[in-house]
């Protein structure tokens, strides 16, 4: 699961390309989640980090810690909001 796939995934394959050739491009291996499309549609032609999409979806985010363990807490609960039939009822209804 990542926030902005495409960005995170240039720098990850590179990052394997320098070590091993043989390993591949990681989105033809593996499962890849964005957040971020799953988003779009909710949310078009306005800009987002991940903490605006948070701030969207009415998910509190701990200020005091910030870090790689934080925005994947932050993407788990994007990602339920986004695809379930419960979100809060602050905001509009999920696009499946």
């Amino acid at each position: 699961m990542l926030f902005n796939a495409p960005f995170d995934l240039g720098f990850l394959n590179a990052e394997f390309q320098a070590i091993d050739g043989h390993f591949g491009v990681l989105d033809d291996r593996f499962s890849v989640i964005d957040v971020w499309e799953l988003a779009r549609p909710r949310f078009p032609r306005e800009h987002c980090s991940l903490n605006v999409l948070g701030e969207r979806l009415g998910i509190q985010r701990d200020r005091s810690s910030k870090g790689v363990l934080s925005d994947c807490a932050m993407m788990a609960d994007a990602h339920l909001a986004i695809t379930s039939d419960t979100c809060c009822t602050s905001i509009p209804k999920c696009v499946k």
